[in-house]
């Protein structure tokens, strides 16, 4: 459904930005990637794409799309900020710790000190297994994002 909704958004006017992070076990099973270079060529400057695959290096293979950025392994918090600030959005700072005490990447967050662009003026949609998307859709929360969708499967 995320390439679904990626593209209405970016045939709204005026355009407003729009940021994915997509990762799939292998680059070869990465999906709509044609479509994604064609949305990404349309509108430069307002799409930002980042791919990965969590189970091949980076060096595996190219980013499989023209101007696509690349993920090493899973979304963490630092892909998730970085998309954050591209979009305006200033998140939640951080605390000393670990939000998550299993997950050394996870960090701790000072509830409250969101820019108001993140708390009100972004919103997002993640998709994918059931723990992948609770440990995303926490991080964002941890972060300040207010709206934040989820769709699990499997």
């Amino acid at each position: 459904p995320l390439y679904s909704m990626l593209r209405a958004h970016c045939d709204r006017a005026p355009p407003r930005r729009a940021a994915l992070l997509y990762t799939a076990q292998r680059h070869d099973e990465l999906l709509f990637t044609a479509q994604l270079s064609r949305l990404a060529q349309r509108l430069p400057g307002h799409t930002r794409f980042r791919l990965g695959a969590t189970r091949e290096p980076s060096s595996a293979a190219a980013p499989p799309l023209p101007g696509a950025g690349r993920l090493d392994g899973r979304i963490g918090d630092a892909a998730l900020e970085e998309a954050l600030r591209w979009l305006g959005c200033e998140p939640n700072e951080v605390r000393e710790g670990s939000a998550v005490p299993w997950m050394a990447e996870s960090v701790a967050r000072e509830p409250g000190t969101a820019s108001e662009a993140c708390a009100e003026g972004v919103c997002a949609y993640v998709c994918g297994p059931p723990r992948m998307t609770d440990e995303i859709c926490a991080t964002l929360r941890r972060m300040g994002v207010g709206q934040v969708h989820a769709e699990r499967w499997w």
